[in-house]
């Protein structure tokens, strides 16, 4: 938010912040609606609306100019978004080189493009080093604290324990650790957490978390520059 606000003003343009309630049928209507009446001049969406393909077709399709935080389809509409898939194996490579064997998984939201890509960067790790994939290692969550705590419920559980857990992002990975203390494990020592997108969470905790820092500041302003560019000159 702040690196969208920060472009508008530099833009002399007014950034307007819109909720939108999915679970209403016509949250696409509403959207296209609210477009027309305060006349806007472009809609910067972010997850989970950027999943959305009716949505984006929809919004396409009226010829409001828009632009996406992490599309899922990055070649149909403009947008900016992290190589999540490849950063995810990064770090699940790293917990391999640690020694890590029996490495679980707490995924995302279903349906959601960030919860496919870290899946895949997790699973490209364990390919990569060799480890054969267990269903059981993954669990899934909902991208929120208890979601997180309820995964750990299930991994921690489990004989033999999973040494390391990558959670796909750090509200989840803060509720693995909470699970983990409850049961009396000392991370690292008995367990290693890590989590996604480096949130404040991620140094909330203790111990503060191994994450993957996603560049929201720039990113959020990058997709600003290209709906302004579309704006201008709406013919991509």
């Amino acid at each position: 938010q702040n690196g969208v606000l920060a472009a508008c003003r530099a833009q002399r343009y007014t950034l307007m912040l819109a909720p939108v309630d999915r679970s209403r049928a016509d949250h696409a209507d509403a959207l296209v609606a609210l477009a027309r009446h305060q006349h806007i001049d472009g809609l910067l969406l972010i997850p989970p609306l950027t999943d959305d393909v009716p949505l984006l077709r929809r919004l396409d399709a009226e010829g409001i100019a828009l632009a996406c935080v992490s599309p899922r389809r990055q070649r149909d509409w403009p947008g900016v978004r992290l190589e999540e898939r490849r950063a995810a194996r990064e770090l699940v490579g790293e917990l391999v080189r640690l020694g890590h064997r029996r490495i679980a998984h707490v995924r995302g939201l279903p349906g959601h493009g960030a919860t496919q890509w870290r899946l895949a960067g997790y699973r490209d790790a364990l390919a990569a080093a060799g480890i054969a994939y267990d269903p059981r290692l993954v669990v899934p969550g909902r991208f929120e604290f208890t979601s997180g705590v309820e995964a750990a419920e299930r991994l921690l559980g489990q004989r033999p324990r999973p040494s390391a857990v990558f959670a796909a992002n750090d509200e989840m990975a803060a509720g693995v650790l909470r699970s983990a203390s409850l049961r009396g494990l000392a991370v690292p020592r008995d367990l290693s957490v890590c989590g996604f997108d480096d949130t404040l969470v991620a140094q909330q905790v203790s111990p503060a978390l191994a994450t993957v820092q996603q560049p929201l500041q720039q990113m959020g302003r990058r997709a600003l520059e290209l709906l302004l560019s579309r704006v201008r000159a709406p013919q991509p």
